[in-house]
């Protein structure tokens, strides 16, 4: 069975010193609201970086959730993790 769907993907890449500080306006931007940080190791825990970009979502009012343990090529059960977390919270933008 075929189902209709739209699909619309913009991309911005930023590259610059310290953007992860500004991550909440970038999601503003977008109309994030409610949004799903993956990432793979907690490397990004321990070097800091989550929180500078957690502390910018707060900053704009945005809430999110994380999943870690992200590889390239997952396993299914963590794809289905992460479709059912996003049902689960109604996540509207991934970072």
């Amino acid at each position: 069975m075929i189902h209709n769907f739209d699909f619309y993907s913009p991309t911005e890449v930023l590259f610059d010193k310290e953007t992860q500080k500004e991550a909440g306006k970038y999601v503003k931007k977008y109309n994030g609201h409610n949004i799903l940080i993956v990432y793979g190791s907690d490397r990004i825990v321990k070097n800091g970086l989550l929180e500078e970009i957690t502390s910018s979502l707060k900053n704009e009012n945005i809430t999110y959730h994380l999943l870690n343990g992200i590889v390239p090529n997952p396993q299914l059960g963590k794809v289905y993790e992460g479709i059912d977390l996003g049902k689960r919270e109604k996540i509207d933008f991934l970072l």
